[in-house]
């Protein structure tokens, strides 16, 4: 009796360990497989930059080694390979989601001879459609007004409307006093923002580039985004955020509240500030709202990428 007692206890208890076995093992190789190794990108040089395919299948890398990488977002396969002649500042696929087989790239001066130049590829066979040289140091470069243009931000406060076709400008005009920082579109790239290191920021249409409205702050701003939920029929929510704050080379000098590192989130029509955010200790330089705008994600020269999700009082009304 105690004999198949004690059988009966061994194998019951073998089995168990046996099944915490496995489900230790499902669990460690789910974790590797999903949340760490995704893809490695291996660049070359400081990464300026990255752009992402609708469709999750292709990221585009601008290096300051003079190249541009397109990787296979699950395996970090490296797809393409261009080799330019000055650091990449800047680099975008087109915004066809059902075809997105075109590549704008910003190339910053390097040595005599080497000139600002702003290309369009098209990367499937790495042929340039077209190149122009420009003046002033390009910060961003971007499709917009359903590719039919490109417009590029620029160092002395200019923006340049370029033909996307040939290449050709349409378009020249003073956005800003001091450097045109970033370039943030609604969903439909029919309405943009620029932010500047003037402490402004400007709403304009993508048509006429005539302005809509203006946002002072009374800080440098990096970067600036529209939320995904404007003018959006069921839970509208008509707000742009902005950030900035001290330049990084005074940073250590000053309490965060004094280097104004909080992001500000603005009403889009009245252009008044609904709020500020607390969480960055230095210079603020990229933000972006989540995909269903109940919330941003900002990265900071203190090194950190914070995300934020808004509380209930959002989205009752609260702050319209």
């Amino acid at each position: 009796y105690f004999y198949f007692l004690f059988l009966f206890l061994f194998f019951i208890f073998y089995f168990y360990f046996l099944f915490l076995f496995f489900i230790f093992i499902f669990i460690f190789y789910f974790y590797f497989l999903f949340f760490i190794f995704l893809g490695l990108y291996e660049c070359t040089g400081a990464v300026y930059n990255s752009d992402v395919t609708y469709d999750s299948k292709n990221v585009c890398c601008s290096s300051a080694a003079h190249k541009v990488y397109i990787f296979d977002v699950n395996t970090g396969t490296v797809l393409k390979e261009f080799d330019e002649s000055g650091p990449v500042r800047y680099v975008e696929f087109n915004k066809d989601p059902l075809n997105q087989n075109k590549l704008v790239v910003s190339i910053d001066k390097f040595a005599q001879g080497c000139n600002r130049t702003i290309k369009v590829y098209d990367w499937s066979d790495k042929t340039v459609i077209w190149e122009k040289e420009h003046e002033s140091r390009c910060i961003q470069v971007s499709w917009c007004f359903f590719d039919k243009i490109i417009v590029s931000a620029h160092e002395n406060g200019e923006i340049i409307v370029w033909n996307a076709e040939d290449g050709s400008e349409i378009k020249c005009f003073t956005a800003h006093t001091k450097e045109v920082t970033s370039l943030s579109f609604d969903k439909n790239r029919m309405i943009m923002l620029s932010s500047s290191s003037d402490g402004t920021a400007a709403l304009r249409d993508t048509m006429n580039f005539d302005i809509i409205n203006e946002y002072k702050t009374d800080r440098p701003l990096n970067t600036c985004d529209i939320s995904p939920l404007f003018k959006n029929e069921s839970t509208p929510k008509n707000h742009i955020i902005l950030a900035g704050g001290q330049a990084a080379e005074y940073v250590t000098t000053t309490t965060s509240g004094e280097g104004k590192f909080q992001t500000l989130l603005y009403d889009i029509v009245h252009a008044n500030e609904l709020g500020s955010i607390k969480g960055h200790f230095g210079t603020v330089h990229s933000i972006k709202f989540l995909p269903h705008g109940d919330g941003f994600v900002s990265g900071g020269e203190d090194g950190f990428a914070r995300i934020y999700h808004f509380d209930k009082d959002y989205f009752i009304g609260n702050y319209d």
